[in-house]
This record gives C-alpha cells, structure tokens and sequence, in this order.
C-alpha cells in the first residue's frame, strides 16, 4: 500500500514519541538518583540522531520547509521548526556524550543529561503536534498532486539507501531495544495485561532468539516481567548487564551470577560482578504470544 509523504512523516513521528517516553522515564530515574542503563539510552538517542535528525529532520528541510516559503504559506511556523531542528540537535550532542557509564556516575554530569533530555522532550512534544496538525496536512495545499506522489517515491527511496530495505521497520526494532527503560512500552503498540497480573509493577520485554524454548519461551514471544529488585536461585528472571537485558534463569555464586539457558545448545554464562555493570531487571511471571 503506497503512503503519501504527509503520512509517511505523521508515521516517523511515531518513533520520536516512543523516544520521548524513553527520555521521560530516563529523566525520573536520573531525578530519583535510580539505576539506568547507559547504553539503552545511548542507543535511543542514536535514533534520534541517525533516524529522527538526519533524515527526518533533513526530509523536512530538504522537501517541506523550501515549499512552504516559496508559497509564502506558514513561514513564522516554519522559521521556528528550523529554529528547534537546530536546538535539537545541540542537545542531542550533549545527551550522546553524557549517555555513558562513567558520566551517570558523576552528580554535575546527571543533572546535565537530565536537563538535556528534559528540555528536549519540552520542545519537541508541541514540535510534532504542531506538524502533524498544522504543517503536515497543510502540504498537499501547495504542490500538484503529481509532485506529491513523487516525493512519496523519493521518500522511500531515501528511507532504504541510508536504513536498508526493511528501514522503517528496522528502526522501529532498533528502538524496541530500548526497553529496560520504557517498561511496558514497546514499538508493536501495548500490551494490556489486565487483571492477570495484578499486584506490583509488570512490564513486556520482547525475546530475540531461542535460548529459552525449553521453558517455553520462544523467540518472538512477549516476556512478562514483574519489577523487583532480585530473583530467588533458579527462578528465570531479566538480567541486564551494560544496559543489555537478557532472559535467563539466574543463579547467583558467592560474587558471580550465572545465567542458564533453557537450550541445550547454549552453555550458561558466568558473570563476574566485580567487573560487570549487573542488576535484575524482574522476574518472568508469563508469556504472551501472538499467533500468526
């Protein structure tokens, strides 16, 4: 099904809201003096520079912008767009320098990316709402209908020279990596869990790969997560290490953690915690399935 291009950018900002979740949740935690893992975050402002700024941002200078002035339509609007693409991106720098182990360590550099993230989800929350409700429906209004549905085609075109075939897509699972963060929020939509689980804090973590298929859990399926601190010897739980969550059963071995799959293929994986950044991220409570 072709996609026109107001609705191909209203679908990229889909991506940028889950982002400013990301930074929300981060914010808190940062706020609260509460764990975060660095590379979840790292790895989410990198969509935002790779996916959000550097093509998004630049599809909207590079197609929208132009037209806009040269039919003399919404110019204050657009004069502040490229005012915020530009703050944007200065924050985004400092979020990506700050998004490292060593500085979340530091008080003067957490208050720092807090404050880098906080000022971007400020701008850019009314930044996209103002688009997708103003400029974006406005567009069709100042071109021929041929050269809108040419630049839907050169959209697209651009979206898979710089994100491959499956762009879109790709980057959408790029950021569902990013969950040790958001919780229950993932790029398929949300779970509504219900009732099933009630009691205490639960979240969705989606399974990559098959190393937990003789407990049941297959690649693909949704792991459901109640939020603790720590897991009794055995008990399969969600283990993150350097910000990579990883679901195993965990047995903890005076000053190492050893993570056991639920495959014969694979051999458990001790980890030393003198030397790895480890906590536990819940335990698996169920499993959610989605038949296709």
């Amino acid at each position: 099904m072709e996609v026109s291009p107001a609705e191909d950018l209203m679908r990229e900002h889909g991506v940028l809201k889950r982002i400013l979740l990301v930074y929300g949740e981060a914010v808190r935690r940062l706020d609260a003096s509460e764990d975060l893992p660095p590379k979840a975050l790292a790895d989410a402002a990198g969509v935002i520079r790779s996916f959000i700024e550097d093509y998004h941002g630049k599809l909207e200078e590079d197609y929208l912008f132009p037209r806009f002035k040269k039919a003399n339509k919404l110019v204050d609007l657009v004069d502040v767009l490229i005012q915020q693409h530009r703050a944007g991106r200065q924050l985004t720098d400092i979020t990506l320098r700050l998004a490292t182990a060593q500085a979340i360590k530091s008080p003067d550099d957490r208050r720092a990316l807090s404050e880098s993230m906080r000022l971007f989800v400020r701008m850019f929350n009314p930044h996209e709402a103002r688009e997708d409700t103003v400029l974006f429906p406005a567009f069709r209004g100042i071109v021929s209908a041929n050269e809108y549905g040419a630049l839907g085609e050169d959209f697209e075109k651009r979206e898979h020279e710089l994100f491959g075939k499956d762009g879109f897509e790709e980057i959408v699972g790029r950021v569902a990596a990013g969950q040790p963060i958001t919780a229950i929020e993932n790029l398929d939509g949300y779970l509504e869990l219900g009732t099933l689980y009630a009691g205490g804090s639960h979240y969705a973590l989606r399974v990559q790969g098959d190393s937990m298929i003789d407990a049941g859990i297959w690649d693909g399926d949704y792991a459901i997560v109640r939020e603790q601190p720590s897991v009794d010897n055995g008990e399969i739980g969600v283990a993150i290490l350097d910000g990579d969550a990883t679901v195993k059963r965990i047995r903890r071995t005076g000053g190492y953690v050893d993570l056991i799959p639920a495959n014969e293929r694979y051999q458990p994986r001790r980890v030393d915690l003198s030397v790895t950044d480890f906590r536990i991220g819940g335990k698996v409570v169920g499993v959610h399935r989605v038949l296709r």
